[in-house]
């Protein structure tokens, strides 16, 4: 197969992560420069449950307002009529922090509109959300908790189009605030992100990377995938890498013998290295094992592979336990794609299956592979082929991560992983330095 090439802007980008909102705006920011449309702005919000109507004197405070309940008005701010039953009560409550019709009957006539929150209810529960959409109102405090979840969905597309359609293949990808912390590591915040297709009818398992203060982000991206990661960052296991989009899939007449890679309804791949349950460098998609000893075997059939976690509509979902049942989260490795020589994660065991002799890192004698994405089936087995990274290569050496190099085809190359055994994934970068999106700064 040859170099598959997304078209369109290819970026590489870098940004303020300091801080949760940093991160949502610096990622969302990069992926916009590399084509990805901006799909939706979604409203950072919290829910609270009512066992029981409120009794007179209860207060209710949303975005720095109080509210007041009382069984009558009197010419005070902020007061909401108590009804007749819990649902009449709350939505009292809404038309207070809304201002809609009322003003007088069903709450105090001098409250005035609440700036920052608004409030819809059913007839148990009140919802408050950030009058804006997007990260901006994450942390806002409410007597239910802070809201979160703010922040956007993008959408990156491929130049392919899905079998039989005119729809062109397409995967989304969810930056928001939940407000987690990255226990049992300290008390790190994470910013969140979740991919799906493009229905939103799948979803990936949702994906941490640490902010605080003093880190950066770095995003090569073009219009159907991107690697996000804090450079010069190894092994993070509260989260430093963020990674996914939609691959090229050839034609199966381009694949003879391998499995079909059509039809395709949709495709799409994710990777982070945040695994609360394996604190060490074996879960970063950046590093594995270096340094180890055994033959050079240079089988035709052992080709460098990147495993992904992922969603198929025909059935493979999220699974790589062929290779560690551990990894769950989206990881991905350099592996052969022999099931044979596999590296396994809880057992430490990496068998040198792919290394170029002559090789070892000298300029001018790597050999270049497209870097695969394959999955194991539910049952195990050898992996499956489904599709191939966009303007990447597969070196068979040993860079360090952040190496930026100019290969022969003319183009500048950044080595995203670090003194993998296997070899180093090239990410294809405008040029040798990223482009700074800093100074960004937000308050949470």
């Amino acid at each position: 197969m040859p170099l598959a090439d997304a078209g369109g802007i290819n970026t590489w980008t870098e940004f303020d992560g300091s801080t949760r909102n940093n991160f949502i705006e610096g990622l969302t920011t990069s992926l916009m420069l590399a084509g990805w449309s901006l799909t939706q702005k979604v409203f950072s919000s919290v829910t609270g449950t009512y066992g029981s109507n409120p009794s007179n004197g209860q207060t209710v405070s949303a975005g720095y307002v109080t509210y007041t309940f009382v069984s009558a008005l009197s010419s005070a701010a902020n007061q909401v009529l108590i009804g007749a039953n819990l649902a009449a009560t709350l939505s009292n409550l809404v038309a207070a922090v809304n201002l809609a019709p009322g003003a007088g009957s069903v709450y105090s006539a001098a409250t005035p509109i609440n700036p920052i929150v608004q409030a819809s209810a059913t007839s148990t529960t009140v919802t408050f959300s950030f009058r804006f959409a997007g990260p901006m109102g994450n942390s806002t405090p409410t007597s239910f908790g802070i809201l979160t979840n703010g922040g956007f969905k993008l959408t990156g597309q491929s130049p392919q189009s899905e079998a039989g359609s005119s729809t062109q293949m397409s995967a989304k990808v969810h930056v928001y605030d939940r407000g987690a912390t990255a226990a049992p590591f300290g008390t790190e915040l994470l910013a969140n992100a979740q991919f799906l297709n493009a229905a939103e009818t799948l979803a990936s398992n949702e994906h941490s990377v640490t902010v605080k203060p003093g880190r950066t982000f770095r995003c090569v991206a073009n219009q159907a995938q991107f690697f996000c990661y804090s450079p010069s960052t190894a092994a993070d296991p509260a989260g430093s890498v963020l990674c996914g989009g939609v691959m090229w899939i050839a034609p199966a007449s381009a694949c003879s013998g391998d499995v079909p890679q059509i039809p395709a309804t949709f495709s799409f791949w994710t990777a982070n290295d945040f695994d609360s349950l394996i604190a060490n460098a074996k879960t970063t998609p950046r590093t594995v094992t270096v340094g180890i000893a055994g033959s050079h075997n240079s089988s035709t059939d052992l080709e460098a592979q990147v495993t992904q976690t992922l969603g198929d509509a025909n059935g493979y979902l999220s699974s790589d336990g062929a290779f560690n049942g551990a990894i769950t989260l989206g990881d991905f490795q350099m592996v052969s794609l022999h099931p044979a020589y596999n590296y396994g994660v809880d057992t430490g065991t990496l068998r040198d299956a792919m290394r170029w002799h002559g090789g070892n890192g000298v300029v001018g004698r790597r050999m270049l592979l497209e870097p695969l994405v394959a999955w194991s089936p539910p049952t195990g087995g050898a992996p499956l082929v489904r599709g191939q990274l966009w303007n990447s290569w597969i070196g068979t050496d040993q860079a360090a991560m952040d190496t930026v190099e100019q290969f022969s085809d003319g183009n500048f190359y950044v080595a995203f992983t670090n003194q993998c055994a296997f070899g180093t994934l090239w990410l294809q970068v405008p040029g040798l330095k990223p482009l700074s999106l800093n100074p960004v700064s937000y308050a949470h």
